[in-house]
Order: structure tokens, then sequence, then C-alpha cells
């Protein structure tokens, strides 16, 4: 036997799937709970960003054929009314969402960042790229 689901439904239901990501996408955060650090891990190193209460923000990133460290600071900031957290002349390691950038070392990028939730409406706060976010520690 077939079950065939009717048309006013599949409507409903995809109006409360679209309601449901418009309403998570939209989430603002306190800035103290973006303080704090944050973790990405590649194949090719580790970043580590931390920000800090100040407005300030450390970058480290380690890279893991030779475990080179490269470090850069600036300032951060996030903007409770659209929820964009943005860092300020940072590093960009990655190049094509996959590979380690070659100039990462003297790259200097402003970011903008919407955080939000590993899993819609719970898990650990992430920023990024889905393919390799920095994860709130």
């Amino acid at each position: 036997m077939r079950h065939e689901t009717s048309r006013p439904a599949a409507a409903s239901l995809l109006v409360l799937v679209a309601a449901i990501s418009v309403i998570a996408a939209c989430t603002r955060y306190d800035v103290a709970q973006l303080r704090g650090d944050w973790r990405a891990e590649y194949p090719f190193g580790t970043e580590t960003l931390t920000l800090r209460a100040d407005g300030r923000y450390e970058q480290r990133f380690v890279l893991k054929s030779t475990g080179e460290v490269t470090t850069r600071s600036g300032k951060w900031e996030y903007d409770t009314r659209d929820g964009r957290l943005v860092v300020h002349d940072c590093m960009d390691v990655v190049e094509d969402f996959v590979k380690l950038r070659q100039d990462y070392k003297t790259s200097k990028v402003t970011s903008v960042m919407m955080p939000e939730r590993e899993h819609l409406f719970y898990g650990r706060l992430v920023l990024g790229s889905e393919e390799y976010p920095l994860r709130k520690q």
C-alpha cells in the first residue's frame, strides 16, 4: 500500500522547517558567551583563536608537518543587533575551504562570522565553515 502526503501537509512542513532555520540563524548571543578559546583542526594544522574581554584577540596556528607556530593579534567586535562577529586583520590559513593557504603567515583579512550552535538549537558554539569550524572550547 502506498502512502502519500497531501500537498497542504507537505507545504506546511516545508514552511515549519524554513521558519525553524530562520529562527536558528537569527539567534543572538551575549558577548560573554563568545569570549574565550576557539579551536579548529585541519589536516595540515591547528588554529586557536582567543577572544578577550578587552576586545583584543590572539590567533595561533601550528603547522602539523613542522610544529612551527605563527601568531597574530588584533581587535575583535560583536554586533548584537545583527549577530556578526568581526575579527580584524587576522590570518587566513585555509584556501578553497580545504587546503593550507601558502601565504597564511602574511595574509591579513577581516573575517566576519555568524556564531551558531553545532546542532541547530543545542551543542557547542561554532564559527566559520562547516568543513572546519572553530569550536568554542
